[in-house]
C-alpha cells in the first residue's frame, strides 16, 4: 500500500494501537484488531510512503496517544505533504480506543521525513520535519494542552533540490531520524531516479531538544543511488 506501519505499547509492551491499510485506505486499528472509530479527516487523505506515520504518548497522559501522519497538501503537487496530529483517548471504545475529535493540521510543502525527539523538559515532545526545496527544519512541540501549530524554523545544510542530473527529478525521498539521546539528527535524501547514481545527500545535524533548534554538524560522502542509501540509523550509543 506504501504506507508506514507503527505501533505503540504501554510500559508493560502490552500493544495499545497499530496502523495498517483497509482497501488501500489508511486506518488506524485497536490492539485487537478492530478498526478504530476516527473522523474521516484523519484517515480519508493520501498517506506519503516511508516515514509517514508516528505514535507518542500523549505528555502527561497515559491514556492517551498522540497518532501523527505526513499527508499530501490539498491544491499542491504530488508530493508537497504536511503533518496532521489527531489524540486517540483509550478510555473510550470500551477501552480500545477512538479519536473524538479531528486532528490539527501544519505546515505544508514537507518532504518524506518524520521524526520526534523528547523534549529536554522531560514531558513533551518535539516532532520534527524537513522542507521540500529548501534546508528548513520545522519543530512542533507538543505539549500536554496539545501541539503548537507554529513551529521552531531552522536553517541548516544543504538546499534540497527539485532538479537532479539535468531533469525535474525532485530529492524529496529519504530518511529522518534521532540518535537515543536526541542530541543529534541524520538526514539522508535521495531523488527518485534509479538511473542517476550519486544524488544522496548525507548529513547529521545537532539538535537542542530545549529550543528546537537544528544545526549542522557535518556532511558525509555518498555515492549510492536511491537503491542503496534510503534508510539511515544512529548506533545505540549515538
Amino acid at each position: 500500500t506504501g504506507m508506514s506501519p507503527a505501533s505503540l505499547s504501554d510500559p508493560s509492551g502490552n500493544l495499545l494501537l497499530y496502523s495498517g491499510a483497509d482497501a488501500n485506505i489508511f486506518c488506524l486499528r485497536c490492539a485487537d484488531g478492530s478498526l478504530m472509530p476516527v473522523p474521516g479527516s484523519f484517515c480519508n487523505i493520501p498517506d506519503e510512503g516511508a516515514l509517514s506515520f508516528l505514535m507518542l504518548p500523549w505528555p502527561g497522559d497515559l491514556t492517551k496517544v498522540a497518532a501523527i501522519r505526513r499527508v499530501q497538501t490539498p491544491g499542491l503537487p504530488y508530493g508537497y505533504q504536511r503533518i496532521m496530529v489527531g489524540c486517540v483517548d483509550l478510555t473510550l471504545n470500551n477501552g480500545l480506543g477512538s479519536m473524538p475529535l479531528p486532528p490539527v493540521f501544519m505546515t505544508d510543502s514537507l518532504n518524506d521525513k518524520l521524526t520526534a525527539v523528547p523534549h529536554a523538559n522531560g514531558l513533551s515532545y518535539w516532532i520534527i520535519g524537513q522542507k521540500r526545496r529548501s534546508n528548513a527544519f520545522h519543530a512542533y512541540q507538543l505539549r500536554p494542552t496539545g501541539v503548537d501549530t507554529v513551529p521552531v524554523v531552522s536553517y541548516a545544510g544543504a538546499v534540497l533540490p527539485d532538479t537532479v542530473g539535468g531533469i525535474y527529478n525532485p530529492m524529496q525521498l529519504g530518511s529522518l531520524t534521532a540518535s537515543y539521546d536526541g542530541t543529534k539528527l541524520a538526514s539522508q535524501s535521495y531523488s527518485g531516479n534509479p538511473w542517476l547514481m550519486d544524488t544522496s545527500i548525507t548529513e547529521v545535524f545537532n539538535f537542542d531538544a530545549a529550543t528546537g533548534q537544528v544545526t549542522l554538524m557535518v556532511s558525509l560522502r555518498s555515492n549510492l543511488n536511491y537503491t542503496g542509501a534510503a534508510g539511515i540509523e544512529f548506533s545505540p550509543d549515538g
